[in-house]
């Protein structure tokens, strides 16, 4: 179970049933009736109560921690339990995913850029070179794809790219499975995740 919205989210899904049919009795209709309604009676809750719900809320994220990392690591044991040639054809059908849906997401522009060779990583260099913009060099290529299918699934592909490009991350040997961890620890948060890691 994904956690979403805190203390009130918990509320929120916890009494879902009874704000339908209090939206419905007081005529409010479609989605925002139901939560004009929860977050009414989230507002009318004691402070104690709400504490309630907020020490639930952080109950179930040390349990979801806990899972998510479990799950991580099944998930690299399933995987490294696999033959060498099964694992090699599971990454490359898996890169092969993700280019076709880059590709689909690629702009007629960009793509036309790419046919003629002007968006090579080196030509991208150059170009930020002439510049003055300091590059990395293709890092991204480098990149677990594993760990990168869970990234986007986890909708923090943003997040991550931010936070594995951070210079003072790039010197030390830290796992991109580790700052998938500590972004969802942080709850997407970059520089609280680069925080954690550096400690």
């Amino acid at each position: 179970m994904r956690l979403v919205g805190g203390a009130f989210g918990l509320f929120q899904k916890a009494n879902r049933e009874d704000f339908v049919k209090q939206a419905e009795q007081k005529g409010y209709s479609g989605f925002g009736g139901p939560s004009k309604i929860a977050s009414e009676s989230w507002k009318a809750l004691p402070e104690v109560q709400q504490g309630e719900w907020q020490s639930k809320y952080e109950a179930a994220k040390v349990q979801y921690d806990k899972d998510f990392e479990a799950y991580g690591k099944k998930k690299e044991e399933d995987f490294a339990a696999l033959p060498q040639e099964e694992r090699e054809k599971l990454l490359a059908d898996k890169e092969q995913k993700i280019s076709a849906e880059k590709a689909e997401k690629t702009s007629p522009k960009k793509r036309k850029a790419q046919q003629d060779g002007s968006d090579t990583q080196a030509s991208k260099m150059a170009k930020a070179n002439a510049r003055g913009v300091v590059t990395k060099g293709a890092k991204d290529d480098l990149i677990d794809p594993e760990v990168l299918v869970e990234v986007r699934s986890a909708g923090l592909e943003p997040q991550f790219m931010n936070l594995y490009k951070r210079p003072e991350l790039q010197n030390k040997n830290i796992t991109e499975r580790k700052m998938l961890e500590a972004l969802v620890q942080s709850e997407g948060l970059v520089n609280k995740a680069k925080a954690f890691l550096l400690q």
